[in-house]
Parts: structure tokens; sequence; C-alpha cells
């Protein structure tokens, strides 16, 4: 049965002594511990009332317990429900209504504004500030097997409505995932390990399931955040180490590091996704990491597994100074369909795949499903073709989706928060090309008459209402929102009104 917790129980027989979890260079646990604690968390949620199928959310800062906190709800046949935690309390809010989470382990910076609101809608979700303490926990029963069918991990994303969706992913999406990660990205052996500096509410979390799986360590960075000096220290202990890097997080690491032998030496594997890394970043980053890159393309519709450029790929690709082939984002994965919707007589086309690895839909939301879902085929919203030789080239969005620092903002969301400003007349949200950030979210603003610009009550309005990673970079006032003949953004029209070059 492809069942996540199954994965840790295999490793735990085979590797029983094996370092499955550390913090810094502190081994936490083995496989063997790893696995008893896990059951343990189990009973724990059980204990409170929870059973098969209860939402656990998550929305903590990455340690050792948010790994095998997971575990733990994996064991209890639960769904996980893990919340960026860079999020705005009203953000945090509305995905626990969503998803009906029961319980969810929260910062405690957080849990005031959250209890509030909580209390306001009358919710019966407990917080929990403490992760649970099983140091002298009771009995343990066995874990809770679920169908592969069930969902395991319920992932919130930027909707083009501003609404986030939940995507629904089973023990059977995830179990296919890691297996094509394992196959054709990176073969992972005991004595490995993941280091984890990008979130594990995110893609990090997921490269975590491989390594588990393959009874190799994850160790979690204890400053937070990539820094070069962070992962010289981390490497120097922990040998085999992969890690997981928006572009954002490989532009700042090769900036920060003109030469290091021991980072050329010591670590196995850097993953690039979350956005598109470029040729010009591959030619950059080869200086000091020489082999060590790989590229995946996927989205949280079908996580990590739609196409990816291999070491070996992106070897050739600098060897030859291949511009093009390093901005495609490589071959499919085996066992994932493909295909171009084109319209009309362009090559171009909305990217649609098919496979084991695809969502089984949004959380009780039947009509984005059923749009998103057509035939068993996933509408990705992205938009390329296929180049001559067969790899796969982005080329566009079909949805109004902006990719800062590798994370998905919602332009809609932004506008209904400005929107709320009684100077503002209209307003549109568009993503620029940034140099650092891929693109850059920028606010054009129709003004209401006599009313002027103040940069500073617009910024500090998205503070109060969003996460700080989505508020506006840069404002324009502009005299009109273009508009099509269905009422719709032509956002192609106000990037053209404020960067007409």
């Amino acid at each position: 049965m492809a069942s996540l917790f199954g994965l840790l129980e295999r490793s735990a027989a085979a590797w029983p002594e094996a370092p499955a979890l550390f913090e810094g260079d502190d081994q936490l646990a083995n496989f063997a511990e790893m696995r008893e604690r896990a059951l343990s968390i189990a009973e724990a949620l059980r204990s409170k009332g929870l059973s098969t199928g209860s939402r656990v959310a998550i929305c903590r800062r990455n340690s050792a317990d948010y790994i095998q906190t997971l575990w733990g709800i994996w064991a209890a046949a639960m769904v996980a429900v893990p919340i960026n935690v860079r999020l705005n309390p009203h953000e945090v809010d509305r995905i626990l209504s969503d998803s009906g989470a029961e319980i969810c382990f929260v910062e405690a910076d957080m849990s005031e504004a959250l209890t509030s609101l909580l209390r306001e809608r009358g919710a019966a979700c407990t917080l929990w500030t403490t992760y649970v303490d099983t140091a002298n926990a009771g009995d343990r029963d066995a874990a809770t097997l679920p169908d592969s069918s069930d969902v395991a991990w319920l992932f919130y994303t930027s909707g083009t409505t501003g609404a986030p969706k939940g995507i629904m992913l089973s023990h059977a999406n995830l179990f296919q995932m890691v297996n094509a990660y394992r196959a054709e990205v990176d073969s992972i052996s005991p004595g490995d390990c993941q280091i984890h500096y990008a979130p594990l509410s995110h893609g990090s979390g997921m490269y975590m399931l491989a390594h588990v799986a393959a009874g190799a360590a994850n160790v979690v960075a204890t400053g937070g955040t990539l820094t070069f000096d962070d992962l010289s220290a981390r490497i120097s202990t922990h040998k085999g180490a992969s890690i997981f890097c928006a572009p954002t997080m490989l532009k700042a690491l090769c900036k920060s590091a003109a030469t290091d032998s021991a980072i050329a030496s010591g670590l196995k594997l850097i993953i690039c996704g979350g956005a598109p890394t470029t040729a010009r970043d591959y030619f950059e980053a080869d200086r000091i990491l020489a082999g060590r890159l790989a590229e995946i393309y996927g989205q949280g519709e079908c996580p990590m597994t739609i196409s990816r450029l291999t070491r070996d790929d992106i070897v050739r690709g600098v060897a030859g100074r291949d511009e093009a082939f390093l901005d495609s984002v490589g071959f499919p994965f085996a066992g994932i369909d493909v295909r171009i919707d084109v319209d009309g007589g362009d090559r171009a086309g909305e990217i649609c795949v098919k496979g084991p690895p695809v969502m089984l839909g949004y959380w009780r939301d039947p009509s984005a499903t059923a749009t998103a879902l057509v035939d068993g085929w996933l509408h990705s919203g992205d938009a390329g073709h296929f180049s001559a030789d067969g790899m796969l080239v982005l080329t566009d969005r079909t949805k109004d989706i902006i990719i800062s620092g590798g994370m998905n903002i919602s332009p809609s969301e932004i506008e209904h928060v400005l929107a709320e400003h009684p100077d503002v007349a209209e307003v549109a949200a568009v993503g620029l090309p940034d140099p650092y950030w891929g693109e850059k979210v920028v606010a054009c603003i129709v003004l209401r008459a006599g009313a002027k610009l103040c940069i500073e009550q617009l910024d500090q309005l998205c503070l109060e209402k969003m996460a700080r990673f989505k508020r506006p970079k840069e404002y324009h006032v502009i005299d009109r929102i273009p508009l099509n003949a269905t009422g719709k953004i032509v956002r192609n029209e106000i990037m053209k009104i404020i960067n007409p070059n």
C-alpha cells in the first residue's frame, strides 16, 4: 500500500540506527526513534478526539519537531495542512476556516491575533504553541493505515481570484513523487542528507519525504536562512548534502561565495525550483557549483514531477554555452504525459499534464476542480512549447499569478486589499521582471478626484491584511485600468503603460 508512514516504517526496519533527524549538528533521532515518536504524536492527537481524516495544521518555523509532527499526523492517517509561517494572521485564519482544521500548531507571536480571529467566527480550531511532548508517552497504538487515495497533504496556494485553494495530494500522489525524484534526480543512500533552509510548508517539505524513504537524514538549519557561512558549517559535518534553492536563494549564495573548495567538494546537489532558473544563473553558479545543480519544474497540483534538468543536462548545457537548452525546464519525467493545448496555429499553448502525481482536486471546490482537471488532464496555467529536441520551454502564464522569490502571489488578492483605501478608485497589480526576485509586485492605482498618493498608508494597509512578501515594491499612478470586453484587467497593457520600453 502506498502509505507515507509506510516509508518511515520501512526505513526504521532496514536502518534502525541510521541518523534520521538533526537540528544543526545535533542528532535528535535515528529512524527507530523517529518512528516511535511519530506513533506517540499520533496517539496524542487521537486523545484529543481527532480521527482518520481530521485536518491538523502547522504554521511554524522550520524545526525538527515540525518534521516529527508531520510523520505523527500521517501515522494517525490524518491530513497535514502546512501553512506558510510568513502569512498574516488573517490569511492563516482563512486557511484554517476553509480546511476545517481542528488543531493548529502555531508560533507564539501569532497566537494572540489568531485566537481573536477564531473567536470572532466561533471556530472550534485549537491552537497549540508547543509541540506534543512524547517524553512520557504511554502505550503507543500501531499506525492507522489509510487508503492510498486518501488525502495526506492539503497544500494552499494563491488562486487567481485571490482566495486560497486547498490542493488535495493523496498518499499515492506523494509516493509517486518520491519515486520519480529518486529515479531521475537524485540517487539517495543512507548517510546522505537534505539540509532545510526553504520552508518545510512548501517544496523543502516534499524533498524531506524522499530522504526518509531512502534512510537518509533530514537536517534543519538552525539559522533558518541560507547563507554561505551557514552552509559551509553544515556540510563540514553532514556529508552527501542536498539543498533546495529558489533562484533568489541561488543568486544570494553565488554572490557571497567567489570560491570555496568546501562547498564544491562537500555539497552533493542543489535542486533549483519554485521559479525558472535562467541560463545566466547557471553560467554564474557553475564557477563554484559545477556538476551539483539540477532543476525541477512542477507546481502544487503536480509537485516536483512535470519535467527536469538533471545535473548531467546542466553540465552539458554549460559546457556548450547552450542558452536555449538551459532556459528550458528539461524533459518530462518518465510516466508523466505532457501535451501543449495549442490555440490556432501557434506552437505555444497551455501546458497540460497527466499522471500518477497529479492532485485529486481542490478541497471542497468542485467548480475549480472541474476547470483544472479535464478528462484527467491538469491544465497547469503555464504556457509553453516543446523544442525540436523535446525539451519543455516555458514562455508565459495563462493564469494571473506573480512568482516573486519562488512564492506564488495572487494579483487580485493585492487588489482587494488596496481597494479598501478611500483614496483608491481602481487598482491593478502586475509582476514586472526583476533581476533578483524574478518578478516584483507592482501596484497601479487610479486615484479618486483630489486624492494624492500616500505610499506609507498603502504599505501599512498591505502589512495589516497580508504577508509582507506580497506587498508591492512599487506604486504607479495611472489614468485608467485597461479592461477587455468582459471587464477583465488586461495586464499586458498595464505593463506597457508603466514600462513602455
